[in-house]
Formats: structure tokens, sequence, C-alpha cells
């Protein structure tokens, strides 16, 4: 994930791209960035000497507008990611005998069985016990 213009200015410099389609939101708002930036320097070398002003005062709003437009869209991003974390989802550690853990879940969901129980012992005890008569 790249950086946003405002807290690395040389942001704008790695890249040339000013299409701001793309995965990286922070990448978006720069080229979007780099786009005024560019539009307004053609502006301002295309049209005469007396209108440099009025452009150079409506790029650099479109810019201040960008950066307004960032942090409202970061801001209802962080919280909505905020909002649909649930804590319902972690599943509490289950103590079935006095000697610890029966078995325990890590980050891969993978799961470690420590062995029979007293209930598979009892299932297989009774299957091998079990007389077949004809």
């Amino acid at each position: 994930m790249t950086t946003y213009w405002i807290s690395n200015l040389c942001v704008l410099l790695k890249s040339y791209n000013i299409i701001p389609f793309g995965n990286d939101i922070n990448e978006n708002f720069n080229a979007l960035a780099r786009l005024i930036i560019f539009i307004t320097i053609v502006a301002i070398l295309t049209f005469n000497e007396t209108e440099s002003d009025n452009i150079l005062l409506l790029g650099s709003s479109f810019l201040i507008l960008s950066v307004v437009i960032y942090f409202l869209v970061n801001r209802i991003y962080v919280n909505f990611s905020r909002d649909n974390y649930k804590t319902a989802d972690i599943k509490p550690l289950n103590f079935n005998n006095n000697k610890g853990l029966d078995n325990y879940d890590n980050m891969s969901s993978t799961k470690k069985v420590t062995g029979l129980r007293n209930k598979d012992y009892t299932a297989f005890t009774k299957i091998q016990h079990t007389n077949f008569k004809k």
C-alpha cells in the first residue's frame, strides 16, 4: 500500500500515472492529485498571463478539495471496517478435563486432538466384546 502524498510529497514523483482507477485508495488519490497539477500547468501555459492567477487559484482549490474528500472517505472507510469487526466470532477455550485443553484451534484453522477420549474407548471396547452368534 502506498502512502498519501500529504505525508510524503515524493510519492507524486515516483509514478507518472494520472488515471485514478486502481485497487489502492491512496494510489487513486495520488493519481488524482497528479491529474489536477497536470491540468493546472497545461492551462497556465495555454491561456494568457492575465488569467494565470485565476487558473492557479482554481487548481489549488481543486487540490485542497481532493484532500478533504480523501480524509472524509478514509474516515468513513475506517469507521465502516470497525463496525464490521465482530467479537462474537471469537471462540472461547473449552476445558473438558482437569488436565487442560481437550483440543485447540490455532490461527491457521488447524485442529489438534490430544488422543482418544473416554467415550471413544467405551465405543471401542463394546465393539471388541460383542459376540456374533449364528
